[in-house]
């Protein structure tokens, strides 16, 4: 499609993501360059670039596109959710916390604003208020989240339901499951061989995302 079309935007994020999901995140930028090469005032490959910034644990260049993305296009559902990604993969935990309850505020049909709270109360250790939140979040929106709920509970440190529910998202294809291979949440089971089996189903050999050191887990592995 690229050859055929190289100024289509939506392809070259397309093909950006692929690059991520196997967490070749310099390349994916680069292909993101080309994006803006064509589309200059895209917001969207704008976004998207902060994304995966952030996912390779740029947390700060993430940040500083996220604030220059919002002051432009103002708060959608997928800055502010990204935004919030970022300082809770950074342990931001406090900023965290206020951009998901923003989230609630604008979008209270949105089931990411709870969600996210839980991911912050693991993150602090606090499991019942965690679970809560996730139990509210399932009673509001009876369509559970299986992809949210794999990453609370391997935030959670439950290996077991964290696999069962990643296992349920890629049964039913949920979208979030390109990540699997590369957000953070998932770095403590990198290297559980159930969890790789999982990867396996998705065409990934191992977890590849970016360590909390800041190293590639393709050569820690």
């Amino acid at each position: 499609m690229l050859r055929a079309a190289p100024n289509h935007t939506s392809a070259r994020l397309g093909f950006a993501w692929l690059l991520v999901a196997q967490g070749r995140f310099d390349e994916a930028l680069i292909a993101l360059d080309a994006a803006s090469s064509f589309d200059p005032m895209s917001l969207n490959v704008l976004f998207n670039r902060a994304f995966i910034l952030s996912l390779a644990r740029r947390h700060d260049d993430a940040r500083a596109v996220f604030e220059t993305g919002m002051r432009v296009g103002g708060e959608s559902l997928f800055s502010l959710s990204a935004c919030a990604g970022n300082e809770l993969w950074a342990g931001k935990l406090g900023q965290a916390e206020t951009l998901y309850r923003r989230i609630g505020e604008l979008y209270p049909v949105n089931s990411i604003s709870h969600y996210g709270q839980a991911h912050v109360a693991a993150l602090r250790g606090d499991g019942a208020h965690a679970m809560a939140l996730a139990l509210a979040a399932r009673e509001r929106w009876p369509v559970a989240s299986h992809f949210r709920e794999a990453e609370l509970h391997a935030w959670l440190g439950d290996r077991a339901a964290a696999l069962a529910e990643l296992d349920q998202a890629i049964t039913v294809m949920e979208s979030p499951c390109i990540l699997s291979g590369v957000t953070c949440a998932f770095e403590r089971l990198a290297d559980d061989p159930d969890f790789l089996t999982l990867l396996g189903a998705q065409g990934l050999t191992h977890w590849c995302g970016v360590l909390r050191s800041g190293r590639l887990a393709a050569n820690h592995l």
